[in-house]
């Protein structure tokens, strides 16, 4: 269900389908999610939001998502974990660990923006590395 925001008045009852799910609207004013979009076998890709965008989202405080599709229609929320600022550069490295346990072997991916001066940038780039089992 999603929020539907609703203008309080002086003696208005606080009930259930009231409040509609403001958990919901709330969260969403605090999480910005960038979809990532694999278009090299090394995962790295284009992302549906630029740089700017990201470090906006970040300055007003707000947790960045990286949601990562497996399949049309399955994906897995990954939070950035660690911006690299440089004072040569607008915008920071927005990065994040993800595990794709599915693939065969298993793989860790370092996906990252790079520290940038070109806000316009909706690509990211990887690192990969490989998983293998402890014999």
């Amino acid at each position: 269900m999603s929020y539907t925001k609703k203008t309080w008045t002086s003696g208005d009852t606080v009930t259930s389908s009231a409040l509609n799910n403001i958990e919901g609207g709330i969260d969403d004013l605090q999480t910005f999610v960038v979809t990532l979009t694999p278009t090299s076998l090394d995962y790295s890709g284009t992302m549906d939001k630029t740089v700017a965008e990201i470090y906006a989202a970040w300055q007003a405080g707000k947790r960045i998502i990286y949601r990562v599709y497996s399949s049309e229609t399955e994906y897995a929320d990954v939070e950035v974990t660690m911006v690299f600022t440089d004072e040569i550069y607008t915008y920071p490295s927005f990065n994040a660990f993800i595990i794709m346990a599915e693939s065969d072997p298993p793989v860790l991916i370092f996906a990252f923006t790079g520290a940038d001066n070109d806000g316009t940038v909706a690509t990211y780039g990887t690192t990969i590395y490989q998983l293998t089992p402890l014999t």
